[in-house]
């Protein structure tokens, strides 16, 4: 199909520019026969461009970037060949205009929308829970781009930037011990009033990692937490992919291996601040904390952070979204990095968002809950059975019990009654073959 003049306008309006300069290479070795893995890869990078979100459907209905979006189920399942792919990639590696891989990409969508639909017996009613992009049902072994690609979908409506009191609730220094003012007192003499002295010159991450570094052996030795970067993308056990900086508790001497469950903090550093690169920094990040949240289901938020050359922005994900402090130049502000340098490596639990109500034991877990008489019981957690990988959700856990319960732990809408409510009625009216409920909080 041709491409209309307000499609080809939005096209030049919002080019793909280097997106897919990583990609061009692969696609080269199979122009002719398109890999699985690639072309994913292809349809990841194009999803989070911003032309997808621009750019309307070709039958109306949403934009481009939620086509885009269900094509990669079709890829796996075959009901798409390979070869369809073809003339994009062919326009990808000859590096052809915009509007040319956008026509083909159309052309695909179109021949798609020709598949079988769903039947209506199975279609969502209008009362039901909505379906919602997700993140969770991706493999731990899922491309880097498919993945962020999931991730813009999941969370492109729940992101706050510069939220009001922000810095008071997480970084109050005020109320901080006197071994906490002591370290932000230390880190402060580093300044000299208008720059931070041993800044690098050229802000490579490498330079700054070192200079991140010197901070920390100087003013934050004696910090319970302590910042860490991987040299590999194999170093973490779970997932492959670098991190450029992570507070964790110390490691094992010796040990370069890491896991996302002994991860607190995440942060990217990158050379220099590019508001276009906004979109593409924030989903890198995302995905490190997605993986925080995978490997420790029952945390309640997770602390980020950018640095960007000199720019820096601090982050709290929750499950409703992500929440920022805004952009701040660390020059300029310097209480502020060294305020958000001390809280890291110093934050109690609560403040830094870990799991409050799981108690540890004895290399066991437990759990105290009211039982039907409103008395406390309390409840060893053994098998983890249920976990969700996806940031914006409830969040729903579930570990079989010591004695053979299953322990429930989701966020709950505050639009919605507790479960725990209809459990109840059903069981008082006799209703067979649903969960009853032993003990709730």
């Amino acid at each position: 199909m041709a491409l209309t003049k307000q499609q080809i306008k939005i096209i030049s309006e919002n080019p793909l520019e280097n997106r897919l300069d990583d990609l061009r290479e692969i696609l080269r070795v199979n122009v002719e026969n398109p890999q699985k893995e690639d072309i994913l890869d292809l349809l990841g990078a194009l999803f989070v461009s911003e032309a997808a979100f621009y750019l309307p459907s070709p039958d109306g209905n949403g934009n481009m970037a939620g086509k885009l979006s269900s094509i990669p189920d079709n890829v796996r399942s075959g009901a798409v060949g390979l070869d369809e792919f073809r003339p994009p990639v062919r326009h990808v590696v000859d590096k052809s205009a915009d509007t040319d891989i956008w026509e083909a990409v159309f052309n695909i969508i179109n021949s798609l929308s020709a598949l079988t639909p769903l039947p209506s017996s199975v279609a969502l009613k209008s009362k039901e829970t909505p379906s919602k992009p997700s993140s969770s049902r991706l493999a731990d072994n899922e491309t880097r781009v498919i993945v962020e690609a999931e991730l813009s979908e999941e969370i492109k409506n729940c992101i706050f930037r510069n939220v009001e009191g922000f810095w008071e609730k997480f970084f109050n220094s005020e109320s901080w011990c006197i071994k906490q003012q002591e370290m932000l007192e230390g880190v402060l003499t580093a300044h000299d009033g208008k720059k931070w002295t041993a800044f690098p010159k050229v802000p490579d991450e490498k330079p700054v990692w070192d200079w991140l570094q010197s901070l920390e052996e100087r003013f934050l030795d004696h910090a319970p937490y302590k910042l860490n970067t991987t040299r590999t993308a194999n170093q973490f056990q779970e997932r492959k992919g670098q991190v450029d900086l992570f507070f964790q508790r110390p490691a094992a001497e010796g040990s370069d291996k890491f896991s996302y469950k002994d991860v607190l903090v995440v942060g990217e550093l990158k050379r220099s601040y590019d508001t276009g690169r906004f979109k593409a920094n924030f989903l890198q990040l995302t995905r490190h904390v997605r993986s925080v949240f995978a490997d420790q289901p029952t945390r309640r938020f997770v602390h980020a952070f950018s640095l960007c050359g000199c720019k820096m922005e601090l982050w709290i994900f929750d499950r409703s979204g992500a929440y920022s402090s805004g952009t701040f130049d660390i020059h300029s502000k310097p209480k502020m990095l060294a305020r958000a340098l001390v809280g890291y490596a110093t934050m109690d639990d609560d403040t830094m968002g870990l799991d409050t109500f799981i108690e540890q034991q004895d290399g066991h877990r437990y759990v105290t809950l009211d039982d039907a008489n409103g008395k406390e019981t309390r409840h060893r957690l053994d098998r983890l059975m249920i976990r969700q990988k996806a940031i914006v959700c409830r969040g729903t856990t579930c570990y079989e019990t010591q004695d053979s319960h299953v322990a429930k732990f989701s966020w709950t809408s505050d639009k919605r009654k507790l479960e725990v409510e209809p459990l109840k009625q059903a069981e008082a009216m006799g209703v067979k073959g649903v969960v009853r409920v032993v003990a709730h909080r």
